[in-house]
């Protein structure tokens, strides 16, 4: 059996994500924490260890890189406008549009999600004094849940599965 060199590594790596890193650390920082706290992590003994990235031809396929795609201005804002490199910066840009533009990063995500409000935001996002806790996200909007989440889906997709006690699963099919 292979020794196991980092045994603690996820004990490392939880009190460093808690209490060094913080969400405006950028993401390929926590990447580099992350690579070096895992760096002796031995997976044949261990199991995968706390976090995950996705093969890079797996990750192509996601949703999230169509997403992308889909949307390179969202991508060609930030560093002079030059297309992203890969994937990996695709995704940090992405991101920092999200935080940067939340105004032009919104709707298409909304539209991409396919979100139906009852009653339609007047914005994105609305800043009240300057202080974040007070900021209003979609301002006016309703949104009916239920019809949001039912409404335009296969009718054979299962929208509520359940079991008593003892008993199998059952199903209620979105359309009925």
């Amino acid at each position: 059996m292979p020794p196991i060199t980092n045994p603690a590594a996820s004990q490392v790596w939880r009190r460093v994500s808690k209490y060094a890193l913080t969400p405006d650390t950028p993401f390929a920082v926590h990447k580099l924490v992350a690579a070096a706290v895992f760096r002796d992590w031995d997976e044949a003994t261990l199991g995968p260890h706390a976090l995950w990235f996705p093969h890079p031809a797996a990750a192509a396929r996601t949703n999230l890189a169509r997403f992308m795609a889909a949307h390179p201005d969202l991508l060609l804002s930030h560093e002079g406008g030059e297309p992203p490199s890969g994937l990996a910066q695709a995704y940090d840009r992405l991101h920092a549009a999200s935080v940067d533009a939340p105004q032009r990063f919104w709707p298409p995500v909304l539209r991409e999600l396919r979100v139906g409000w009852h009653v339609p935001p007047r914005g994105v996002l609305e800043l009240r004094g300057g202080d974040p806790d007070a900021a209003v996200w979609f301002p006016g909007a309703r949104l009916n849940i239920a019809h949001a989440a039912l409404t335009g889906r296969d009718p054979d997709a299962a929208a509520i599965v359940w079991a008593a006690e003892g008993e199998p699963c059952r199903c209620l099919r979105v359309g009925g």
